[in-house]
């Protein structure tokens, strides 16, 4: 029925667009019918329809093969095509038959009516991945919703040793093909409509389906960390005792580092000659449920910093707590957040040198970042001359696109753009900048656009920011302006802010960001070439945002 719904839906929209050229469309399949399971009605109305839509259909053709232009049956059959569509029924993995649990001859995890595992009853297995044995079903998402209550139940009973409820199939399915034109065939054992009701009636639930899925309930506010409710009736220290336990940090360490692991009580740090040493510091909470991919993001964020002042990375130290748990899974979460931290330091070109772990209700990760420089070569926060072009080197939004995310009403491709933006190491933008000369800069992070700008300011200088070459993340204006959802740390930032001008105001300046971009002060004439120096090493979205004048504040105009 899959294939048939979409060629039907393909012809539909060939001919309604009127592409001018012809097109023939092959419907293919082993069985010696289309449609063959279906009743007399509905298989006379298929042919039918299929005829008069112009739809070739062959039978009997067991394709198992595709080179690009010819398609080829398991008996030699060969038909020329210059694209091929594959709608294939569910298949089992090879995972289930290794397992040693009892499988039916497709590969599917046999289970009795209880849905536990034939040959291991405390192992239950629903959906596409197992096969009824007293009874099997085709392979659709009716039943497997279906089975969820059974499961729950059964699941429960087996805990308790309760009686288990068994799972009935309906005998009888009810399938709704579309037709195209609007149209659609129903179908239901012996029962057979077709037309304009039918596809409403498919148009109806499919709509309903996929509204799930777009328009998500605002999430409940709950305890931060859930996990501590285990632990209700232990009194946990303070001080030192709230210190991860010597093993388990030690496991990680050794097994991760090796002999490279950190050994002394503090390390030391020498400075060559002719530099000094830069140190920041950073740590915030997690927001994201990927521990590995939150140190990675910790790391690229404190690094910011250094990569702003014009420094080289050197070494850092880690400043982690985790949440309350039991010691495995402490370990576990902090076996990936090292391996994230060691991951993003040999990009960054940096080594772990020390640190402190703790414990308490939420995970949250910080680095103490350090860092050399040429005195001759450090870069200024302040700018101090009119008449250069700033350059913002990535997109804004972060803040708003995980307040959104929080509240269960962000797209995922949004959250997964973010995440590339904040992975995204400003160590090349620093290198580039140094080679243009750069003199002043800044990193922009939790105060946003407008108050990091602020902070650029110089003593007779302002900024004029051209709020139309703002670039901004996938999602971020329309989280702000069309869900209302900022971040909690947005009015605050909103106040801070030195705006003394502006035509129109837009709250994506106050929207704070993690492991943002680098902001720099150049010569106009110099702007362009690297700006687009910026596009070619990887920051798509640098752009020139405004510029140094002589009206000392922050000067926000529309263009």
């Amino acid at each position: 029925p899959g294939g048939l719904d979409l060629a039907m839906a393909i012809e539909y929209r060939l001919r309604k667009e009127k592409i001018g050229f012809p097109v023939s469309i092959n419907l293919i399949t082993a069985n010696m019918e289309v449609a063959e399971t279906y009743n007399r009605m509905f298989r006379s109305k298929t042919r039918s329809l299929l005829e008069n839509k112009g739809i070739v259909v062959h039978n009997d053709f067991y394709a198992v093969e595709y080179d690009g232009s010819v398609l080829r049956s398991s008996d030699g059959k060969e038909l020329a095509l210059d694209e091929v569509l594959w709608v294939a029924s569910s298949k089992a993995h090879k995972w289930p038959s290794d397992t040693g649990l009892r499988h039916d001859d497709d590969g599917f995890f046999a289970v009795t009516e209880t849905l536990q595992a034939s040959s291991r009853p405390n192992i239950f297995a629903v959906g596409d991945c197992a096969t009824l044995i007293r009874e099997p079903f085709p392979k659709a998402g009716v039943y497997a919703v279906r089975q969820a209550p059974i499961l729950f139940h059964n699941i429960a009973a087996f805990f308790l040793g309760k009686k288990m409820k068994a799972f009935n199939p309906q005998s009888n399915l009810l399938s709704l093909v579309s037709a195209g034109d609007r149209s659609a065939l129903a179908a239901r054992g012996a029962f057979y409509f077709s037309g304009r009701l039918a596809w409403k009636w498919k148009d109806w639930i499919d709509r309903r389906f996929m509204k799930q899925f777009n328009e998500l309930p605002e999430m409940k506010r709950q305890r931060s960390n859930v996990l501590i409710e285990e632990f209700d009736s232990i009194h946990f220290c303070g001080g030192c005792g709230s210190k991860v336990s010597s093993d388990t940090l030690t496991e990680v360490l050794q097994e991760i580092m090796g002999d490279e692991a950190p050994l002394g009580d503090a390390a030391p740090i020498e400075v060559p000659e002719g530099k000094i040493l830069l140190q920041s510091v950073d740590h915030f909470r997690s927001f994201l449920n990927d521990s590995y991919l939150q140190a990675r993001i910790a790391v690229c964020h404190a690094m910011s910093d250094l990569y702003a002042c014009g420094g080289e990375p050197l070494s850092v130290m880690a400043s982690i707590t985790l949440p309350f748990s039991n010691p495995e899974i402490s370990r576990n979460t902090l076996t990936q957040i090292m391996q994230g931290i060691l991951d993003q330091l040999d990009i960054e070109g940096a080594r772990l040198i020390g640190g402190h772990t703790s414990e308490g209700e939420e995970l949250s990760i910080g680095f103490t970042v350090n860092g050399l420089a040429s005195r001759d070569h450090l870069r200024e926060k302040r700018i101090r001359r009119a008449g250069l072009s700033v350059i913002l080197t990535k997109g804004l939004g972060i803040g708003a696109i995980f307040a959104a995310d929080m509240q269960n009403r962000c797209k995922e491709e949004w959250v997964s753009s973010a995440i590339s933006s904040m992975l995204k190491s400003n160590h090349a933008a620093s290198e580039i900048a140094a080679d243009f000369g750069v003199e002043f800069c800044t990193d922009v992070t939790g105060f946003g656009l407008a108050g990091h700008l602020s902070e650029m300011i110089g003593c007779d200088i302002g900024v004029e920011l051209l709020l139309g070459e703002v670039p901004l993340l996938p999602g971020a204006e329309e989280i702000i302006n069309g869900l209302n959802i900022l971040s909690s740390l947005h009015k605050s930032n909103r106040r801070a802010a030195k705006v003394v001008d502006l035509v129109q105001e837009d709250d994506i300046l106050y929207d704070p960001q993690t492991s943002g971009g680098l902001l720099m002060a150049i010569e106009e004439p110099r702007a362009l070439e690297l700006t687009q120096s910026l596009r070619i090493n990887g920051y798509l979205q640098a752009s020139i945002i405004g510029q140094s004048i002589t009206k000392k504040g922050l000067h926000i105009t529309k263009v």
